[in-house]
């Protein structure tokens, strides 16, 4: 990644915000939101319509998913990693942005937290929001061991795929490509190779019927962060913040945006 961190960094120099500049544009709290394996920015459109009063969220898509299908697939986690962070630091330039938070869901929040390594020496994050995810290092699945069709039979078997996807041969195939793509990432998902934490508070999210995010894994989080790590179960299983997005919105509010729950109509 020597190369790519050496652009981001030049990227990073050249958006930068010196000391005297002014905002020229009032914001509200900037929130990044990374989709699941297979998922795209729409899943967080929901969640964007409540939070639209308190925050401003920021719908990333990797590249070959949602409002991104004509661009070829990232190759690696290095490579989503480095597009990402690059999609980051154009917006908090463009938007006049300081500081913001990050969204991460299942994948997402892998993708997430690595960005966050990437980003946090460059630009103020302020939190870590991540949901339904062990931490680095203690995945439970085997991504390398899935072909095409076994990574989409994975993922079917959790229970956001609709049954007529699998059914329609043109939507099968336009879907499982991704899905497929988003298992090979995490199978390149090195992270031995270098220290692993970050200086970011942390709010990690599970459900409590998530059979693959057990409470004493989950705490492992707590050792990927110097900053304080707190704890947030969740009635749902793996898809809880998607399946009752009000109940997920009006809980991060209270934990980790200082926004009256009334002002949002929560």
């Amino acid at each position: 990644m020597k190369s790519g961190a050496r652009r981001l960094a030049t990227m990073a120099q050249r958006f930068s915000f010196s000391s005297t500049e002014e905002l020229t544009v009032e914001t509200k709290k900037r929130i990044f939101c990374f989709p699941y394996a297979g998922g795209s920015s729409f899943a967080f459109r929901k969640m964007g319509q409540i939070l639209d009063s308190a925050a401003d969220l920021v719908l990333l898509d990797y590249p070959g998913h949602g409002t991104r299908s004509g661009e070829e697939f990232a190759g690696s986690m290095t490579e989503l990693v480095e597009d990402i962070a690059g999609k980051v630091l154009v917006d908090m330039r463009l938007n006049s942005c300081h500081d913001c938070m990050f969204l991460g869901h299942s994948m997402g929040a892998l993708v997430a937290y690595e960005t966050a390594r990437v980003l946090e020496n460059s630009i103020t994050i302020e939190r870590l929001i991540l949901c339904g995810s062990l931490p680095p290092g203690m995945e439970k699945t085997d991504f390398g061991s899935y072909d095409r069709e076994g990574a989409f039979d994975h993922f079917f078997r959790m229970g956001w795929i609709p049954d007529e996807i699998r059914k329609e041969k043109e939507l099968y195939d336009y879907f499982s490509e991704i899905i497929y793509s988003d298992v090979r990432i995490m199978n390149t998902f090195n992270t031995g190779k270098e220290a692993n934490h970050v200086h970011i508070p942390l709010s990690i999210y599970y459900g409590v019927e998530d059979g693959d995010c057990d409470r004493e894994s989950m705490k492992k989080w707590a050792e990927k962060t110097t900053a304080d790590c707190r704890f947030c179960p969740m009635d749902g299983d793996h898809f809880f913040l998607f399946r009752d997005s009000r109940a997920f919105c009006a809980r991060i509010i209270k934990e980790d945006l200082p926004v009256d729950l009334c002002r949002v109509g929560l």
